[in-house]
């Protein structure tokens, strides 16, 4: 994480609240408790939030070194990097979709 502590990448952090927000605002519209499967989720949700800002971030200054605009950068990182994000987003979703579902293993880990 030599990256993260020079500064560089601090943009990449600061989705993690709006992140938070949004877990929040899930619960209470699902009438939901903060519980060890929504903790579990939110810990993942931090974990792609910061993954993909950072690979954007780094794609965009990869093409400010070559002599983009600070626009054209940010666009062509938007554009390349989409494809990844939500190849890796739908595979976080799917692999904790059995969780909230009712489920027998799932539903055995609740009781206990």
């Amino acid at each position: 994480m030599q990256h993260l502590q020079h500064g560089r990448y601090q943009l990449g952090l600061r989705g993690l609240p709006l992140a938070l927000i949004g877990v929040m605002l899930a619960l209470l519209l699902w009438k939901s408790t903060l519980n060890v499967f929504s903790m579990i989720g939110l810990v993942m949700l931090m974990g792609l939030v910061t993954k993909n800002a950072i690979l954007l971030v780094d794609f965009a200054n990869q093409a400010r070194k070559t002599g983009a605009t600070v626009a054209d950068a940010l666009l062509e990182a938007g554009l390349t990097r989409m494809r990844p994000i939500v190849m890796t987003t739908a595979a976080m979703v799917f692999g904790m979709l059995p969780l909230p579902l009712p489920l027998p293993l799932p539903l055995a880990l609740r009781r206990r």
